[in-house]
């Protein structure tokens, strides 16, 4: 197996396990123990997006993310591969619980996989929009 079909294989499988429901431990499972995680933006305004460390980090993140949010759609248009190194284009619209506010955001994720676990995770979105809907600013 190559590794850029290792890698494919690694993300669409945690893409698959997130619109399946899956818990956040087996989400968190996907990641190596020392992930680089990073999702911009506003923690004071968006607490599910705070700064977040190894696997336990993207457990908690998970969990805080189904407290706060409802996600309605996350969908991936494009996974570009080269090796271990991957992104991720595509478009998510999250309700905000406490405001009710949509966030409707394009995304690329920047990802990294190391023998079958994520080990880099940088997500860019709409920032502004996640500010705007978390503060009820629409």
């Amino acid at each position: 197996m190559t590794t850029s079909t290792t890698t494919r294989q690694a993300i669409n499988s945690l893409f698959s396990a997130i619109g399946n429901g899956a818990a956040p431990h087996e989400l968190a499972a996907r990641f190596t123990e020392d992930v680089d995680w990073r999702i911009p933006g506003d923690a004071n305004a968006a607490p599910w997006i705070a700064q977040r460390q190894g696997r336990a980090g993207v457990a908690a993140f998970f969990a805080d993310l189904l407290q706060y949010v409802q996600p309605q759609r996350f969908e991936v248009h494009r996974l570009l591969v080269d090796g271990e190194y991957a992104v991720a284009i595509g478009h998510l619209v999250t309700t905000v619980k406490a405001t009710g506010l949509l966030i409707d955001s394009e995304f690329a994720i920047d990802i990294a996989v190391q023998d079958g676990l994520i080990r880099r995770y940088h997500l860019l979105e709409d920032s502004l929009a996640v500010y705007r809907a978390a503060r009820g600013a629409a």
